[in-house]
């Protein structure tokens, strides 16, 4: 990684990718009948790139000082699917 901004980007949209994946693996398990063995693996995958993500805003948060609400937000962005890479660009555009 050349930057921490490099860094968020990437875990941003990383922890899109695991939330899909994991989506998928759910659905799997319970329409499809299959074994959750995909939910077993996908849910691991996406629980480290959850609590990476986590930290990392953590981190972030403090050494760019973001006010109080963008940090709650980054925060709440990884729990909500699908909101990390838009918070992640919204944060960029705003040159924080």
């Amino acid at each position: 990684m050349n930057s921490p901004k490099k860094l968020y980007g990437v875990l941003a949209a990383a922890e899109m990718v695991t939330w899909a994946l994991l989506l998928l693996g759910l659905a799997l398990k319970y329409l499809f009948k299959v074994t959750d063995i995909a939910t077993t693996i996908f849910g691991g995958i996406h629980g480290f790139t959850f609590l990476c993500y986590v930290v990392t805003t953590i981190m972030v948060w403090i050494n760019q000082q973001w006010s109080f609400g963008r940090g709650v937000i980054g925060l709440a962005s990884s729990i909500i699917p699908f909101a990390t890479y838009p918070f992640e660009r919204n944060t960029l555009k705003a040159g924080l």
